[in-house]
């Protein structure tokens, strides 16, 4: 992403932990009587970290996964002779309690993540998501249309289940990926976490990701056809919940994607399993794949990202000659389009971020506005691609939203 006031470099592929060292290039360091001050207003024992209520009618269930590619060693880690990696699907859910609700990070990965960026261990509770472990699988008269959602860099594949639960209540399966070393911190089923660690930071390092990413999620989606035909694909096996066979509607897929992840979207629209796909903030980073597209692309937008300050949108926007759309949020963040919208306010009592900190990261748009215009125009495009249902938002402007504004490149 690119932004006005902080080095394009750092906010190129990076979220929360880089764009924390960006925003302080702009945003004066809480002096020591304000950080006080902010203590002594942090209540006692841990804080419960909420997220938005779903907004569909379905519940939804959640089914983690740990993949193994033995086809190819794993590009980022000397010696380890195959490509491992997690991810969860998430789908429309029976109703009732069924099972646990699954936690944001799992508890090593939340310490991690805490420890990470340098946030209080014992002041913040991990947040609990809507979606319930192994739950039964909601029967419906066709299989759902599936989105693949690859994160942004430094971020896990939870990082967007404000966006990932609400589809799923509105009939959608989502697999979201997470890509060890270049995620924040993924942890496995064994217990070991794989904390990001990459040391480059180059532009030639932004392609070498994206290939790894793009192959991750061609992986993933070959393995969605194991699935859907009743088997468990991941390392350990097991059953799978009741009713996931035959669920996916593998003819009627999209990829998303949040900043890396959304050039890692545009980029997977020459696979032909591919039908249309989402970026959410993020620059392009090299070589197009195709010379031409005719399926549906949209852009989502932060302030002050446009084709002036990233011409590789304009590159890949002349490229599009299928449905296309470009909303732009405004006074939006880079992580405006991520769960850290619902998620920085909460944390910056206790995390002691500053007014200027905290629009660093999100911007000055209401977090609830923020977060009910995100799910409205990506439900919108995704409706409209993958199920032929066009409500217009797309289209024109819509005083619902006045914080969205369709633009051209």
């Amino acid at each position: 992403m690119s932004h006005p006031d902080i080095p394009t470099s750092l906010l190129s592929r990076r979220s929360f932990l880089i764009t924390a060292a960006a925003a302080a290039l702009v945003a004066p360091a809480l002096d020591p009587s304000e950080a006080g001050a902010a203590a002594a207003h942090v209540p006692s024992g841990p804080i419960p970290l909420l997220l938005p209520e779903p907004t569909g009618r379905f519940p939804v269930g959640v089914l983690p996964l740990h993949l193994r590619d033995a086809s190819r060693p794993d590009p980022l880690v000397p010696g380890i002779p195959f490509r491992d990696f997690m991810i969860s699907v998430w789908y429309p859910a029976h109703p009732g309690p069924g099972q646990p609700r699954t936690d944001w990070l799992p508890p090593a990965a939340w310490r991690t993540f805490l420890e990470r960026n340098a946030l209080p261990l014992d002041l913040l509770a991990v947040p609990r998501t809507h979606g319930r472990i192994g739950a039964r699988v909601l029967p419906a008269a066709a299989p759902y249309p599936v989105v693949i959602f690859s994160p942004g860099y430094g971020l896990d594949r939870g990082s967007a289940t404000v966006l990932v639960e609400d589809l799923v209540s509105h009939g959608y399966l989502v697999v979201t990926v997470d890509h060890p070393h270049d995620a924040g911190e993924v942890q496995f089923p064994d217990g070991h976490v794989v904390a990001i660690g990459l040391a480059d930071d180059t532009p030639d390092d932004d392609v070498r990701l994206v290939g790894l990413r793009m192959a991750d999620v061609l992986f993933a989606l070959s393995r969605l056809s194991t699935v859907n035909a009743g088997r468990n694909p991941s390392v350990e096996g097991g059953p799978l919940p009741v009713g996931l066979t035959g669920a996916l509607d593998l003819r009627r897929v999209a990829v998303i994607g949040h900043s890396l992840g959304g050039a890692t979207a545009a980029h997977l629209l020459n696979d032909p399993r591919v039908r249309a796909g989402a970026n959410l903030d993020g620059g392009i980073f090299g070589p197009p794949l195709w010379d031409s597209s005719d399926k549906p692309f949209l852009f989502f937008l932060g302030q002050g990202h446009d084709t002036i300050l990233d011409p590789t949108l304009h590159d890949l926007w002349v490229r599009l000659h299928g449905f296309r759309a470009a909303v732009n949020l405004r006074d939006s963040g880079h992580l405006s389009f991520t769960d850290f919208q619902a998620l920085i306010p909460q944390l910056a009592g206790p995390a002691g971020f500053t007014p200027e900190q905290v629009a660093g990261y999100i911007g000055t748009i209401a977090p609830a506005a923020s977060v009910r215009t995100v799910r409205a125009y990506l439900r919108s495009f995704l409706d409209l691609t993958l199920r032929h249902r066009d409500d217009g938002l797309l289209h024109r402007p819509s005083p619902r939203f006045p914080d969205a504004q369709l633009v051209t490149l």
